[in-house]
């Protein structure tokens, strides 16, 4: 560079001061150093011109650098803020999976309690009209008495046949089919006292009824007292005559 400054200043002094052909001409010793000077500031000259190119690729070397420097820097700083965002879209993930099934939980709940509550007003709704059957044929009951037919109760009694009015076992036979037929006319007067306690001529009747079913039941004990004894008497009589 001090050559440099040099060579730039000898050749202003010599662009000021031009040569004159009698007293400011330069030998040729001076010529050689100039030359030799020139020389030496032309190869300076393209030294300076690599370390300009040098420079330049380190200036690019080192933009280059920063720029992978700060991409670097970027990405690490990318990964650290990823990572927890990663972490959070996992948590939501499961949050939302968590919810999900809670959402679904309650949803076959609701469901259920919805048969359910169905299922009891189609019950009820039977109750009620079932009730109001009831209540339809307790009222009826009420209203209209049941009646006594014929089929229930049955009173078969015949007279005895002619040939056997003699005969004490048919007699007896005879008062007891009169017996089960007064049980059978007492059971209808009792049923008819039930409907109508206080009718008079029903009580009578019952009153009745039960008398001549005593009745029945002496005659029977004292027919079959006899009977027994007519047996002895006549299985007494055969051993005898043996």
């Amino acid at each position: 560079l001090n050559l440099q400054l040099k060579y730039q200043n000898l050749k202003d002094s010599i662009g000021n001061n031009p040569p004159t052909p009698d007293k400011d001409t330069l030998d040729f010793h001076s010529i050689f150093v100039i030359g030799k000077m020139q020389a030496s500031l032309q190869g300076k000259d393209n030294a300076i011109r690599q370390l300009k190119k040098q420079l330049s690729k380190l200036q690019v070397t080192i933009s280059d650098t920063e720029r992978t420097v700060k991409v670097r820097t970027t990405d690490s700083q990318l990964t650290k803020v990823t990572d927890p965002v990663t972490n959070l879209q996992a948590q939501n993930d499961l949050f939302r999976a968590e919810n999900d099934k809670v959402k679904q939980h309650y949803k076959e709940l609701y469901d259920s309690i919805k048969i359910t509550h169905a299922k009891h007003i189609e019950q009820v709704t039977k109750l009620t009209a079932k009730n109001v059957t009831l209540k339809t044929s307790v009222s009826k009951a009420k209203v209209q008495p049941p009646v006594l037919t014929r089929t229930k109760h049955v009173v078969d009694v015949e007279p005895i046949v002619l040939r056997l009015r003699n005969n004490r076992d048919a007699h007896l036979d005879y008062l007891r089919h009169l017996k089960e037929s007064v049980e059978t006319i007492r059971d209808i007067v009792e049923e008819a006292k039930v409907v109508k306690p206080l009718d008079r001529s029903i009580v009578s009747a019952c009153r009745h009824t039960k008398h001549s079913q005593e009745l029945l039941e002496y005659a029977i004990g004292t027919c079959s007292q006899g009977s027994q004894q007519r047996a002895k008497q006549l299985a007494h009589t055969l051993l005898i005559r043996k």
